[in-house]
């Protein structure tokens, strides 16, 4: 799916058959091509500033968990239900360091982690703590190795917030939690489409954990700590246009890439570099169409844009990302053709092979603010049921007072449901229940009792559903915040 991942020593230099003085070359280019990136905002300042050794010493230092972290065992399985959870929460209390770690690094500003395995000590070398450009014959990837780590963290994190909450230190729960969140989120920052996509969907996750933890410990919360995660710590994740930016690694890589194919002097296209390594970049999706792919590459080659028109619409390309990405959450330029997809295919053949489109991003954030806003404002509907005894009828604050006192009334916009009257986003949908409700969700049936509040996005397809079904596997439905659905699938399932 990621191209680029897999093609960044690419970008740096054709190594095949590679004579001293392309090799000379790519040093040269490698070296630039990693200061480029590391020169980022989110990678250099100074080291005090910096997450990335805190987390990473503290993981060195984290015991062997009772399981493997993988598909069976991460942060979305664990749970006090669970098989082996004495296990799992005895691990969890035998690594307090991590948990210092993940405070403490919730202090800093940014993550700061180089790219390049160079720039780390060799004992995160050893442990796959880096992001590596590979060069290795005809062998060339972006390898970000510390992804195992953090799946790992994150999963002692969910251990150790669950382990706290069953020991009555609610206090310690929350604090955990809250700066993980932080921590995901300054992750959320970094350079790439890979590892951007990768953070936001781990922070998507840890908040659908934090809803099942006000599911499970709702009375043992306070009204005032509520009042805080739903008025102070989630709007301060700002998953907004203006804070959550799109990857500019990728195009660093694309540039470097198109430089790579044409003559520096002439801006002619190098048929045999060209060729070489667009057929490697195609053959790593697809290796069975090495031999025709090198055909077709030569081909283009012949009728390819030149280098001037290449960089023109790589920044063409991106100019048009960053204008969607900024706009206000409704606007025509995006359902307009992007720049991406009236790119003609064959001129510029090497340059859309070298990007992924990131239009499943835009969706991707917005999920992510849907987990955001909505798990802020089930905190303010619990801080509400503690202080009331019930739910409110209503969001409307004239009839609840819901928001200023226990919730920001900006924070409920869903960012699928635009008003054109309001010209701005509309609120959450939400309706107290009256009688037992049944709330599909794929295959499965939950039920709800008359008294729950209901709390839902509109969703991806922008129809409202009522919030009688949930979008479960991709499909297109209502997105159901409150009451969580991972907790009432756990419930029903245990």
């Amino acid at each position: 799916m990621f191209r680029s991942a897999s093609i960044v020593a690419i970008a740096i230099s054709v190594m095949i058959s590679a004579t001293p003085l392309q090799a000379a070359k790519t040093e040269v280019n490698k070296e630039n091509l990693l200061a480029t990136l590391n020169a980022d905002d989110t990678v250099r300042g100074k080291e005090e500033s910096k997450a990335w050794t805190l987390l990473f010493d503290a993981y060195l230092q984290l015991s062997k968990p009772p399981f493997t972290v993988g598909k069976q065992f991460n942060l979305e399985t664990i749970w006090p239900g669970m098989d082996g959870w004495d296990k799992v929460s005895a691990w969890a209390a035998a690594n307090p360091g991590m948990g210092k770690a993940i405070l403490a690094a919730s202090d800093k500003v940014i993550i700061g982690l180089p790219y390049g395995l160079d720039q780390v000590p060799a004992s995160y070398a050893g442990m796959k703590l880096y992001v590596d450009v590979k060069i290795e014959g005809s062998k060339r990837s972006l390898d970000f190795g510390y992804f195992d780590a953090i799946d790992a963290i994150q999963a002692y994190a969910t251990a150790e917030a669950y382990r706290l909450f069953e020991s009555g230190d609610v206090d310690g729960a929350l604090k955990l939690i809250a700066a993980n969140n932080f921590v995901l989120r300054m992750f959320c920052d970094r350079e790439f489409l890979k590892e951007k996509t990768f953070f936001i969907s781990l922070l998507d996750k840890t908040l659908s954990n934090m809803r099942d933890y006000f599911w499970r410990y709702q009375d043992k919360i306070s009204v005032e700590q509520y009042r805080v995660i739903a008025m102070d710590e989630l709007p301060y994740l700002r998953p907004d246009r203006e804070r959550l930016l799109i990857p500019e690694g990728d195009r660093i890589l694309a540039q470097a890439m198109i430089t790579e194919v044409y003559d520096g002097n002439t801006g002619d296209v190098n048929t045999e570099d060209f060729t070489r390594m667009f057929t490697l970049i195609q053959s790593e999706d697809e290796p069975l169409t090495r031999l025709g792919a090198a055909r077709r590459w030569r081909e283009i080659a012949t009728r390819h844009g030149g280098l001037e028109g290449s960089q023109d619409r790589l920044t063409l390309i991106y100019d048009d990302w960053w204008r969607r990405w900024r706009l206000r959450d409704h606007g025509e330029l995006l359902s307009i053709e992007s720049e991406f997809d009236k790119a003609n295919a064959m001129r510029y053949a090497g340059v859309l092979i070298s990007i992924d489109d990131i239009k499943s991003l835009f969706s991707i954030r917005n999920n992510l603010r849907v987990a955001v806003y909505g798990t802020a404002m089930s905190a303010g509907l619990c801080g509400f049921k503690i202080d009331t005894g019930f739910y409110p009828n209503s969001v409307d604050n004239r009839v609840s007072g819901l928001y200023g006192t226990y919730v920001r009334r900006t924070i409920d916009k869903d960012p699928y449901h635009y008003q054109d009257y309001l010209f701005d986003l509309d609120s959450f949908r939400y309706r107290l229940l009256k009688e037992r409700t049944a709330l599909d969700v794929g295959i499965d049936r939950v039920w709800l009792k008359a008294g729950m509040g209901l709390l839902y996005s509109i969703g991806e397809d922008m129809e409202d559903g009522v919030g009688e079904t949930h979008a479960a596997d991709d499909s297109m439905a209502d997105l159901v915040i409150w009451p969580p659905v991972k907790s009432l699938l756990r419930d029903e399932n245990n």
